[in-house]
C-alpha cells in the first residue's frame, strides 16, 4: 500500500452497502460480498463498523449467513497455529525459568535481608535500576525487583539493599571510584 492509502472501517462498511444496492447489475456478488466480508470478519478489532453492517446484512438473508459462517468456521492456518505454539512454550520456559530464580531468591532470603549475599544484591540493584532488557519497560523499581525475585521475596530484597548501604565494612562508592594510587 502507498503512503497515506488505508482502507479504513467506514469504507469497507460503504463498499458492503453499495455492493447490496447494486447486487442486481453484478454478476458474482456474492464471491465480491465475501471478498469484502473476509476483510472485516478477520480483522474486527480494526473494521467493528464493516463487521456491523456485514452481520446485519445476512440476518435477512440465508445465502449471505452461509458465507459468514464459512469464513468464521475456517481453521486458523498453520503459520498462526504454529506461532500460537511458539508462544505457549517460551511462556511455559519463562514461567518455569521465574520460578527457578524466585526459589533461588527465596532460598537466599535471609542473607539477602541482612546485606549479607554480594551477589544477589547487585543482581537486584541492577534490576531496581532497570538495567535488564526484561524489566526496562516497567516504571516501578519495586515491580521489577518483584520479577527478579518473586512476590515473597521483595520485602527480604529491599531491606537487604537498604542494609547493605549501612554496612561499615564495605567501601564508599566514591572512594571505590579514586586511582588505587591515591588512595594508598
Amino acid at each position: 500500500m502507498a503512503a497515506g492509502l488505508v482502507l479504513t472501517d467506514s469504507d469497507l462498511a460503504f463498499h458492503l452497502e453499495s455492493l447490496v444496492l447494486r447486487e442486481h447489475n453484478l454478476i458474482g456478488f456474492a464471491d465480491h460480498w465475501r471478498d469484502v466480508v473476509e476483510w472485516a470478519l478477520l480483522n474486527p478489532e480494526r473494521f467493528a463498523v464493516a463487521e456491523r453492517v456485514a452481520r446485519a446484512q445476512a440476518e435477512t438473508r440465508p445465502e449471505l449467513q452461509a458465507i459468514v459462517t464459512e469464513i468464521e468456521s475456517r481453521p486458523s492456518p498453520a503459520w498462526e497455529r504454529e506461532e500460537e505454539q511458539r508462544q505457549r512454550r517460551w511462556e511455559l520456559k519463562e514461567r518455569r525459568r521465574s520460578e527457578s530464580r524466585h526459589r533461588h531468591y527465596a532460598e537466599a532470603r535471609e542473607a539477602t535481608r541482612c546485606g549479607q549475599h554480594l551477589s544477589a544484591l547487585d543482581t537486584i540493584a541492577a534490576a531496581y535500576l532497570g538495567l535488564f532488557s526484561e524489566v526496562s519497560e516497567m516504571d516501578d523499581p519495586v515491580n521489577r525487583v518483584e520479577w527478579l525475585v518473586g512476590p515473597n521475596n521483595v520485602e527480604a530484597a529491599l531491606q537487604g539493599l537498604s542494609a547493605a548501604c549501612q554496612r561499615k565494612d564495605l567501601p564508599a562508592p566514591r572512594a571505590d571510584s579514586q586511582p588505587r594510587s591515591r588512595r594508598e
